[in-house]
């Protein structure tokens, strides 16, 4: 379809109907995709509808190097052909003496002309070009059209060639321009229809230029039902304008692509490995032929398409250079990196400046809480290290980052290359991950490394030997190396990870059963993590950060911090750090008697890291999970998370210490206490053979005791809790809530009231429901043995409204079963309670729901000392003297706290 090309086809054909008179000579010249081709099939087609004879040449750049390449293509199959045994001048000159011969050969009409059609002329061998010009040159006397088309904006046709060419009096130069926008706009309606050509026209003239060759393969596009250039057409269009110029086209197009705007010509020479004045030759016949406008890619297909045509390789390599220039030009590393990331397959390692470069990047974009881009850059950095120490330091960074992405995203090759080439503290991350998976065998090696350099690092080794006591206690190494004397009473320790250090001394509290002595590191640890959240030992003290706050009794703190650090961005953690700290929060829930959160929780974990993900630490959420479901009265979906994997591995791990407890409390609630026993015994064993048995991690006593009342052995069970009272961790209040609870099932009836009444006041303080609704129900039954029928019935009412509020089914069931005697609260009491304001009303509500009085007054934003005023008040208007005997009934004039 030849738009806006009429006065040029006129003159076409005027040539056809004049040339029997002489010869004439046309040169078609324009831009790349201009439709100079198109206009020489016209010619062809209407002088083969005339009945006159055609040949038809085209130019290639593989027959540049073959003399008369293009010429043979003119006589193809002419009886008179010269049957040559070589090529050369000889050659030429023995076509040029026969030429008449061949002339007089071909098959052509009586007074007609002969039409000659050559294409891509620019890319003739020479000696065609003079096969051409004699023909030229014979003209006048033969009635030949000769229409010659050519791309001149790249490569210029011999200088003495044009100038004879031009010479003839025959000679007509055609320049044949791109399309206007009326052009653009009659093309696509030829396709699409004038309505929806004049939709689309504007946006097709910026994408083109009017290019005719570019404008159709948009028109095929939007006729495909796309409303943008795509690949397959458009895309495939460009690709072919820049290949039918010189190399340099294409090696100016390819460097454009990869730096991806607009550039300073040196810049693309150098990538291209140009010259800077073909390169500048190639930019102008880019921008003439409608791919290029102000020095980029009009559209980003046609960049896109370029990239694609390129191999790998090819690809990589100018994106090495690339990346080389803007370092050398001191472009911003963020820049740089983009290019040396895609030089994967590169065939050449770029050098110790790439490696630098992208060290520097993967450090950023961890700050920046981009843990895949930060991999990716190391990874890339690792292929250009140039020997072997280089390269450990690098895959130590990456094995560090992969660990951030999730344990599996760390291959065992990954590890294994590490492993091989690190070296000093670098092998501590190594280690570490080592012993999550399990590889026991192979992190003992790596800390055997670490221990032969101890002299150089001696705090920073003592430190992991700290930590791995705790978390790993079978490795560790019972005499730590001495740390490094002290000066002004601050230890000096430049060789060590601050946040090592941190998590360190905050083990150390665990592991002595002091954790309160160290709540206030543990919350300045938490509030400056941010400040470490590239490095992964601010995970590990984050984590001990929070079970510090949990272990010393203050789990809503933790989990206040907690959900700080989770929805904090950037995040100071990875995938893995996330799920671990959720972990942790589902420990606290546990600790706070809120078993449905507990749960939450150790499902979000398991979401965040399935368990084989987990390595030998699944034992900590699943352990959690399967308590808190338990205590939940959710057997058998307890049941079902038990049959999850556990590494045999774990066995030297603290993970299976909370692993055992929580199986064993699953076996205790289904009756089956010996099995009980046997984990929480070997709880016992595991933590006293690991010299931990004064760091209460789980109150494997309380549980053994439970299993032997359950048993029938009183005794056993009272020397057990015994036990447990003289623990350091018992102090806190909770803890001896619990183990007063299970003293008071194991005593006399007669000392069951005391202990129990001790027991709630300790477990209100902390604000445990779950274990306040226990504590009820056996206060209701103790209260029942001595027949206070009217306070054992007060007590069956707050414990199931307690265990409601809980959602602790197994108890809510077995108290609805429970008869109280009455029809209701008495007459007396909701008379009293008449008399409340709106305000003491909430407030009692809330206490007997067993809230603490911070507690409450936090929920109703006022002051503890307001709380307990209002207190005061409610017990003089309603005749009693302590919380606990205040009417259950009260509860329903408040909210569910949940």
């Amino acid at each position: 379809m030849l738009i806006e090309r009429d006065d040029l086809v006129h003159r076409l054909d005027v040539l056809l109907e004049t040339g029997a008179d002489g010869g004439a000579v046309v040169l078609l010249e324009g831009p790349i995709g201009c439709g100079k081709t198109a206009l020489l099939r016209e010619l062809t087609a209407r002088a083969a509808a005339r009945g006159l004879t055609c040949l038809p040449a085209t130019g290639a750049r593989a027959e540049r190097v073959r003399p008369l390449g293009l010429a043979r293509q003119l006589l193809r199959g002419t009886p008179a052909v010269v049957e040559a045994a070589g090529d050369g001048p000889e050659l030429t000159l023995e076509l040029i003496r026969r030429f008449d011969a061949i002339l007089d050969a071909l098959p052509r009409t009586a007074g007609q002309p002969l039409v000659i059609g050559v294409d891509d002329l620019q890319l003739a061998d020479p000696a065609s070009l003079e096969f051409l010009l004699y023909l030229a040159r014979r003209l006048p006397a033969e009635p030949i059209l000769l229409v010659l088309a050519a791309e001149t904006e790249t490569t210029a046709l011999p200088e003495e060639f044009r100038a004879e060419l031009s010479r003839q009096a025959h000679f007509t130069a055609v320049r044949v321009p791109m399309l206007s926008g009326h052009g653009v706009a009659e093309l696509l309606g030829v396709r699409l229809g004038a309505a929806r050509a004049g939709e689309c026209a504007e946006t097709a003239l910026e994408v083109t230029a009017g290019s005719p060759l570019l404008v159709t393969a948009l028109a095929e596009d939007y006729a495909a039902g796309g409303d943008a250039p795509s690949a397959d057409r458009y895309g495939r269009a460009a690709v072919s304008c820049i290949h039918r110029g010189e190399p340099s086209l294409a090696g100016t197009a390819a460097a454009l692509a990869v730096l991806g705007g607009a550039t300073d010509p040196a810049d693309l020479a150098a990538v291209a490995e140009l010259e800077r004045e073909s390169v500048e030759v190639a930019l102008r016949a880019l921008t003439s032929g409608g791919l290029l406008s102000g020095g980029v890619f009009r559209h980003e297909v046609a960049r896109s398409a370029v990239l694609a045509g390129l191999s790998a390789a090819r690809r990589a390599t100018l994106h090495q250079r690339a990346a080389k220039r803007r370092h050398e030009l001191g472009a911003p590393a963020s820049v740089v990196v983009d290019h040396l990331l895609a030089t994967e397959r590169a065939p050449e390692p770029a050098g110790t400046w790439a490696v630098d470069v992208l060290v520097e990047a993967a450090e950023r974009a961890l700050l920046a809480d981009e843990a895949e881009r930060a991999a990716h850059c190391l990874q890339v950095a690792r292929r250009h290290c140039g020997d072997a120490e280089e390269g450990g330091k690098v895959s130590a960074r990456l094995v560090r980052v992969l660990w951030r992405i999730g344990p599996s995203a760390c291959s065992a090759t990954h590890l294994t290359d590490a492993a091989a080439h690190a070296r000093g503290q670098d092998l501590f991350e190594i280690a570490r991950q080592l012993l999550w998976h399990g590889r026991a065998e192979e992190a003992a090696a790596v800390l055997d490394r670490v221990r032969e350099g101890a002299a150089d690092a001696p705090l920073a080794v003592a430190n992991l030997e700290t930590w791995l006591a705790h978390w790993y206690p079978p490795v560790a190494r019972r005499r730590p190396p001495a740390v490094p004397a002290q000066r002004g009473g601050s230890p000096l320790y430049p060789d060590t990870d601050r946040w090592l250090h941190a998590a360190a001394r905050l083990v150390e509290a665990l592991m002595n059963g002091l954790p309160h002595r160290a709540v206030e590191q543990a919350e300045q640890v938490l509030r400056d993590v941010h400040l470490g959240r590239a490095a992964n030992w601010a995970e590990e003290a984050a984590v001990l950060a929070l079970e510090v706050l949990v272990r010393a009794g203050k789990g809503e703190d933790a989990m206040t911090w907690g959900e700080r650090l989770l929805t904090g961005r950037p995040s100071v953690a990875g995938v893995t750090g996330r799920a671990r700290i959720t972990a942790v929060l589902g420990l606290a829930a546990v600790e706070r008697g809120d078993l449905v959160e507990a749960v939450r929780r150790s499902r979000e974990a398991f979401d965040l890291l399935p368990p084989q993900a987990w390595g030998v630490g699944v034992g900590v959420p699943l352990g959690v999970l399967v308590e808190a479901l338990t205590g939940l009265g959710d057997l058998d979906e307890a049941a079902a998370w038990l049959v999850v994997t556990v590494p045999d591995a774990a066995s030297g791990s603290l993970a299976m210490v909370r692993y055992r407890y929580g199986r064993g409390l699953h076996q205790l609630a289904t009756g089956h206490a010996y099995s009980a026993l046997a984990d929480f015994s070997a709880c016992g064993d595991l933590l006293r053979s690991w010299g931990l048995g004064t760091g209460e991690v789980v109150a494997w006593r309380l549980g053994a005791a439970r299993a032997w009342l359950q048993i029938g052995n009183t005794d056993q069970a009272r020397r057990m809790v015994h036990h447990q009272l003289a623990q350091a961790a018992t102090r806190q209040p909770r803890a001896r809530g619990l183990t007063l609870r299970v003293l008071a099932a194991a005593s006399p009836a007669s000392r069951r009231l005391e202990q129990l009444t001790e027991a709630l006041e300790l477990l209100e303080s902390a604000g445990d429901l779950t274990e306040q609704a226990y504590v009820l129900a056996d206060l209701s039954r103790a209260y029942g043995r001595i027949e206070e029928t009217r306070t054992a019935r007060l007590m069956l009412r707050r414990a199931l409204h307690v265990a409601r509020v809980a959602q602790v089914r197994p108890l809510v069931r077995e108290l609805m079963e429970v008869p109280d005697g009455s029809d209701g609260v008495e007459p007396e009491s909701i008379d009293s309670a008449a008399t409340l304001s709106d305000s003491e009303r909430r407030v009692a509500g809330l206490a007997v729901m067993g809230y603490s009085n911070r507690e409450i007054g936090a929920k109703l934003y006022i002051t503890r000392s307001t709380v307990e005023q209002h207190l005061t008040r409610v017990y003089r208007k309603l005749g009693v003297k302590r919380r606990r005997d205040l009417p259950t009934d009260l509860w329903t004039d408040v909210t569910d706290p949940r």
